[in-house]
């Protein structure tokens, strides 16, 4: 496997633009806009040779940081989803990804969950034009 990135994904009934705005400028918005019926905010951040617990933990940084306004709407999203690509080899038998406890208390605190998307081998594309799979729909 290779690792590609960490995507955040946030969907919600509001409009996420005023929070697309206020993360711009830490963080790469993929898309924002209307998907279904509610609203979706899609975002990176890229680091040189940061493995996902480090992407995850600055995502959460950077939402830890929000001023109220902005927080209210990540409180208010229906899904608040951390979701770490990768692109599949066909060589490698084993994979193992561990994300440190405190990580994954950070995300728990946040009301966050935590995806793994496994792309197949494809063309060589840098991660922020790896494609980006639809937003998984919980019950």
């Amino acid at each position: 496997m290779t690792f590609l990135n960490v995507d955040l994904e946030i969907q919600s009934v509001h409009d996420l633009k005023p929070l697309a705005s206020e993360l711009e400028s830490r963080a790469t918005v993929l898309r924002c806009g209307e998907y279904y019926d509610e609203n979706l905010l899609n975002l990176e951040i890229h680091l040189l040779e940061a493995d996902a617990a480090t992407r995850i933990n600055d995502l959460c940084a950077i939402i830890e940081s929000l001023p109220p306004s902005s927080l209210h709407l990540w409180q208010a999203a229906s899904r608040r989803e951390f979701d770490a690509g990768f692109e599949s080899t066909t060589n490698q038998e084993r994979f193992a990804l561990t994300i440190p406890a405190a990580t994954l208390q950070r995300m728990a605190n946040l009301n966050a969950s935590f995806a793994i998307t496994i792309y197949p081998p494809g063309p060589d594309l840098p991660p922020h034009q790896s494609p980006s799979p639809p937003p998984r729909q919980h019950p």
